[in-house]
């Protein structure tokens, strides 16, 4: 009976004694029953064992998590790459359109700054309606209409000059 109650507390104290976290009387009382009672030997053996195995299959499950977070994470990564890169093309372009544009507008300009024929016509917006400007350059002769259009009504003012 003693050695049975010997072994149920070796056994218990196994686990314990695996980790290392026994002391060193503990590790001798359990040491000198093993090296006695095959039984005890056994069961030790079958823990080490499915520790082992357990250990293997945990690993590598571990690797396997570590495996897809990391491919994930590069996907993010080239995901905002690419969104980054679309953005500065967008950007570029819109930003070297816009200067084609001024660039053409300021070509036009000069071409019009020494002539003496033109026709020049704009509108100004405000809050009770707009005034559009209209003005004739020919030679030495200049024309320029005004039109208000407002809420009371529309008024035209006709100025010439030679």
């Amino acid at each position: 009976m003693s050695e049975k109650k010997d072994c149920k507390i070796v056994q218990d104290l196994l686990p314990n004694y695996i980790e290392n976290l026994t002391d060193l009387e503990t590790n001798k009382y359990i040491e000198g029953h093993l090296n006695e009672c095959t039984e005890c030997s056994q069961v030790l053996e079958d823990m080490k064992e499915r520790l082992e195995s357990t250990d293997t299959n945990v690993t590598q499950k571990e690797v396997k998590y570590i495996k897809k977070f990391k491919n994930r994470v590069k996907v993010l990564k080239i995901t905002l790459l690419l969104i980054i890169l679309l953005l500065l093309l967008i950007f570029g372009v819109t930003t070297i359109r816009k200067m084609v544009i001024i660039s053409d507008l300021i070509n036009k300009g000069r071409q019009y700054e020494s002539a003496t024929n033109y026709h020049l016509s704009y509108r100004i917006y405000t809050n009770q309606g707009y005034i559009e400007y209209e003005t004739f350059v020919m030679d030495d002769k200049i024309k320029t209409t005004s039109i208000i259009i407002s809420d009371k009504g529309v008024e035209s003012i006709i100025d010439i000059r030679n």
